[in-house]
């Protein structure tokens, strides 16, 4: 059959280029029977087996436990196109170790023709410009698909041949770079997360103010005792002999002896709105974001009506207080926020409300805080309030905490400023991707040579040689002409 193709299309093409269907520049892959096709066993490659767009996880199955997907038999330089949730873009091109290899028919095998490098025709397969285009012609809900009918009806642009590999080559190449730059951001930011802990220890061992400290000469006996005055703590904490001993002027103090701790609770019929229009933020496990910075929790997604409230009796925690889930083991490490205004928080949160005097040093104690070290081994992780209130802490003299807390912001907003920056150059390094590929699919990425064989002559080439008649150039199929409307 001849391949149809066309120079009018979603965009302009450079001279020498033609769109032309997918399904039109890719060869019929094989299916099989595994029974028929193997003896013993085979590898298969199903939706799972592709992790960050390798072939993570072949399987080995027999024969005589071949999956009924098992059908498709592949090759080398095959892209495999998943037709399913088709958003997650879980495509994958084969490797040569894997050619032979039975693939799931949950994936729409695309086997490059003579006019298509293999490797231009994945990384335009696998563009979000391609993807966007399959996603709302998915049908179903458990889950959502494409056919291959729907994929193999796409357009796609055709460089010349030599050309097609001077794109991949170039893609590859701004790749490994943009790559190269993730691995040194995520060095950067490990180092910082390095520094920042080694900041807040330093804040809490009294090792940041050693020389101010030794200037001053105070004490801290006088502030413990009016902090458990002012809560009503009566027990006194006698220091474990085996305790070192704290810094000039500091004392050992239990977070129980500085501090109200508390967990929320969620009764029946209590109703949260996602807008603001309540009077009580209430602050759910689910909500609580991944930020450091102590302005985060200012707002929450879920509200409450005061009266509401009131009526359930609910715990209403003060502005300040320090919020961290009760449950999930080492992610308790990431999500403890304190909380900018009042509000409620759900059964599976626990609260910190420190006295005023050490508020923000404590604060910046449960920032260096390892959480989720002190949940207990059950199934399910969990951090018990006895736990929290036997939590030690070297207590500084007034006068020196508030030196802690001034040097140590002093310090965390650069390292905060960089951290952001870092985050948000490492998201953006997929979008520059996605800018690398629309340039090569639009003959921006390198240049033309009017030594290579056109798109056209390769294409005019070929059909002569399967003796079939060519349609017009420009002349549009109604199967043309529908594919454009679906792609616009």
């Amino acid at each position: 059959m001849a391949i149809e193709y066309h120079r009018d299309g979603l965009w302009e093409l450079p001279e020498g280029w033609v769109w032309a269907r997918l399904g039109d520049v890719c060869k019929q892959p094989v299916r099989v029977d595994p029974a028929r096709q193997f003896d013993d066993q085979f590898q298969y490659i199903d939706l799972s087996a592709i992790d960050e767009g390798k072939i993570a996880r072949p399987q080995t199955v027999s024969v005589a436990h071949a999956p009924s997907r098992a059908r498709q038999l592949v090759q080398e330089g095959d892209t495999l196109l998943s037709c399913v949730r088709v958003y997650l873009r879980n495509n994958v091109i084969v490797p040569s170790e894997l050619n032979g290899a039975i693939a799931s028919t949950a994936f729409c095998v695309l086997r490059p023709s003579e006019v298509i490098d293999p490797s231009y025709l994945y990384s335009f397969v696998h563009s979000y410009k391609f993807t966007n285009v399959l996603v709302p012609l998915q049908r179903g809900n458990s889950p959502p698909a494409v056919v291959d009918g729907d994929v193999h009806n796409q357009l796609i642009p055709i460089a010349p041949l030599a050309e097609q590999r001077r794109i991949v080559a170039r893609i590859d190449e701004l790749f490994t770079e943009i790559a190269d730059g993730e691995t040194a951001l995520t060095r950067a930011r490990d180092d910082l997360d390095a520094w920042r802990r080694a900041l807040l220890k330093a804040a809490v061992t009294g090792e940041l103010t050693r020389e101010w400290r030794e200037a001053k000469k105070l004490s801290s006996l006088g502030v413990l005792n009016q902090i458990t005055a002012d809560l009503g703590k009566k027990d006194v904490f006698t220091p474990p002999p085996d305790l070192p001993k704290p810094p000039t002027g500091w004392t050992w103090a239990t977070l129980d002896q500085l501090a109200s701790i508390d967990s929320g609770q969620t009764p029946k019929g209590i109703e949260t709105t996602s807008s603001n229009a309540g009077d009580v933020p209430w602050f759910k496990v689910s909500s609580m974001n991944e930020s450091g910075n102590e302005s985060e929790l200012k707002f929450s997604k879920w509200w409450l009506n005061k009266a509401q409230a009131e009526k359930l009796r609910l715990k209403i925690f003060p502005k300040g207080s320090i919020v961290f889930p009760k449950l999930g083991g080492a992610l308790l490490t990431n999500k403890r926020r304190r909380m900018g205004r009042a509000g409620g928080i759900d059964l599976n949160n626990m609260a910190v409300v420190p006295h005023p005097m050490c508020a923000d040093y404590l604060w910046l104690f449960f920032l260096g805080l390892d959480l989720g070290s002190l949940s207990d081994g059950s199934v399910v992780p969990q951090l018990r309030k006895s736990t929290v209130q036997k939590i030690l802490i070297g207590l500084p003299p007034e006068a020196e905490m508030k030196e802690i807390v001034a040097q140590v912001r002093a310090q965390l907003p650069t390292g905060s400023d960089c951290d952001l920056v870092a985050k948000e150059q490492i998201q953006s390094a997929g979008r520059l991707r996605q800018s690398v590929l629309r340039a090569a699919f639009r003959g921006e990425l390198s240049e033309q040579d009017p030594k290579d064989e056109s798109a056209e002559g390769l294409l005019d080439r070929l059909n002569k040689q399967d003796d079939v008649s060519i349609r017009p150039r420009g002349a549009h199929g109604p199967r043309s002409a529908d594919v454009i409307r679906a792609m616009s």
